[in-house]
C-alpha cells in the first residue's frame, strides 16, 4: 500500500507541484509539474509561444465592420503592400502578374520581388529597375511575390 500511496504522490506533483500538503523540492532541485511549466511568465505559453518576433506580420485593431461577410476580414491597403504572397506564374495568370509588377511596390495591387527562375538567388526588388522591362521578361516558372488581394 505504501508503494500505491508513493505513485498517487508522484503523479501528482508530476502534474501539479504546487498542491498543498505536498513537498516542492527533491534535495536542492524544486519540483516543476506540468501546471508550472505552462503558465506563469517563464511558462510555455507566454515565454515560448505567444510573443515571437518574425517576418511578414502586422498589428492592428480588431472592430466589427458591417461591409463584410462573416467569413472575411478586413486588412489595412497598407499592410496589404508589406504582406505578400508567393504567386508562381502560370499561363493562366502571366498577365495578371505582370500588370502588378507594372504596377510596382506602392501601387495597390502590385508586387514588391519577382524570384527568375523560382530560386532565391535571382530576387529582384521592385522599387528600383525598369519594371516594364521585368513584366515582360517574366516567365513561366518565375515567383511573384505579389500583394494580398480581396478574397485571399
Amino acid at each position: 500500500m505504501e508503494q500505491w500511496e508513493f505513485l498517487q504522490l508522484a503523479v501528482a506533483t508530476y502534474i501539479n507541484s504546487e498542491l498543498p500538503g505536498i513537498p516542492t523540492t527533491i534535495g536542492q532541485k524544486p519540483i516543476r509539474g506540468f501546471c508550472q511549466r505552462l503558465k506563469g511568465k517563464q511558462g510555455r505559453f507566454r515565454g515560448n509561444l505567444s510573443g515571437k518576433r518574425v517576418d511578414f506580420s502586422a498589428r492592428t485593431v480588431i472592430s466589427p465592420d458591417p461591409n463584410l461577410q462573416i467569413d472575411q476580414v478586413a486588412v489595412p491597403e497598407r499592410i496589404a503592400k508589406v504582406l505578400t504572397f508567393p504567386d508562381r506564374v502560370t499561363p493562366h495568370n502571366i498577365e495578371r502578374l505582370r500588370q502588378a509588377i507594372r504596377n510596382g511596390h506602392d501601387v495597390h495591387p502590385g508586387a514588391n520581388f519577382v524570384l527568375a527562375g523560382g530560386s532565391e538567388t535571382f530576387k529582384k526588388f521592385l522599387k528600383f529597375g525598369d519594371r516594364d522591362m521585368m513584366a515582360d521578361r517574366l516567365r513561366i516558372g518565375d515567383i511573384v511575390e505579389r500583394h494580398l488581394r480581396d478574397d485571399e
